[in-house]
């Protein structure tokens, strides 16, 4: 697997980057970094969430990135979630389509 959350470690800075084709939706989403508890004895739970900021735009080309340092070692699970994003939404779960990228 070459995940970029592959092998990171707390203590240690980690930058991950995404190149996005929006496909004329112009800058209509964001994205985001989930970390998730990953104990079996408990609930899962939101560790934390880091937001992507967005660096670079050619075109319908959109670049994210998020820079990150973990503050505590075990087991997480990590994903990056990608929502729309809209003036016009007066909360993002109003849109009804989020999609996983890891």
């Amino acid at each position: 697997d070459d995940s970029a959350l592959m092998d990171v470690a707390a203590g240690v800075k980690k930058k991950i980057t995404y190149v996005i084709d929006e496909q004329g939706l112009q800058d209509a989403v964001a994205l985001e970094l989930v970390t998730l508890d990953n104990n079996p004895d408990e609930e899962t739970n939101v560790h934390s969430v880091y937001p992507f900021k967005l660096i670079k735009t050619e075109g319908n080309v959109y670049t994210f990135e998020v820079a990150f340092e973990p503050d505590e070692a075990g087991p997480y699970w990590c994903a990056v979630r990608m929502f729309p994003k809209n003036n016009l939404l007066p909360h993002r779960q109003d849109f009804s389509y989020v999609k996983w990228l890891d």
